[in-house]
């Protein structure tokens, strides 16, 4: 089974319902836990001021730069970010083509 999430941010404060990764036996499946659901207040009224989610990066907690796109919306190259967000990356991200977005 498969469940995909459109990511989007606004200054809301949500919570993220997870479970963990079990099938219909309750057997666990993988050390994985997948989201369920999405609580927000008050998330209309703040819904205009929401914006779509361009990147996902990930690092391991050592490191000081993002080094792994974990997501990544095709119709942007890495090099449209925010010059904050480019500081924030590896080199071998930033130095990334249009084309190479694209594929992942």
């Amino acid at each position: 089974m498969t469940f995909t999430y459109k990511f989007g941010l606004t200054d809301l404060e949500c919570t993220v319902c997870l479970s963990k990764d079990v099938d219909k036996t309750g057997k666990k499946v993988s050390r994985y836990y997948i989201a369920r659901s999405l609580r927000v207040e008050d998330s209309f009224d703040k819904a205009a001021n929401a914006f779509e989610v361009q990147y996902i990066f990930s690092k391991p907690g050592g490191n000081w730069l993002y080094d792994t796109v974990m997501y990544a919306d095709k119709r942007y190259p890495i090099d449209s970010l925010p010059q904050q967000v480019l500081d924030m990356l590896d080199d071998k991200l930033k130095s990334t083509s249009n084309k190479e977005s694209e594929e992942i």
